[in-house]
């Protein structure tokens, strides 16, 4: 089981980048190609996956990404590097 659901918005090529980046800080990590947010939430909840990373063009063009603990429903936003430094330390 991945540790963290990569979940794209409308920005498929961009998520396949962060996931390499991620992989490559030894983080599992899959990506939802479900389009639809809702549905791709459900599914990191059924499978207990305890991250959700959510890639959308709002986020990126600030250059930050959104992670959502599935188990305490808190979501925070920041640049990438500091959501692989609070993966890395969880």
């Amino acid at each position: 089981m991945p540790k963290v659901l990569i979940i794209p918005i409308d920005c498929l090529k961009e998520a396949i980048e962060i996931t390499k980046k991620i992989r490559s800080n030894g983080i599992s990590c899959d990506i939802a190609y479900e389009k639809n947010l809702s549905k791709a939430l459900d599914y990191a909840n059924k499978e207990k996956i305890k991250y959700c990373l959510i890639v959308g063009k709002n986020e990126l063009s600030l250059n930050k990404v959104r992670l959502r603990n599935m188990y305490e429903g808190k979501e925070i936003v920041d640049n990438l590097e500091k959501i692989i430094n609070i993966l890395e330390l969880n």
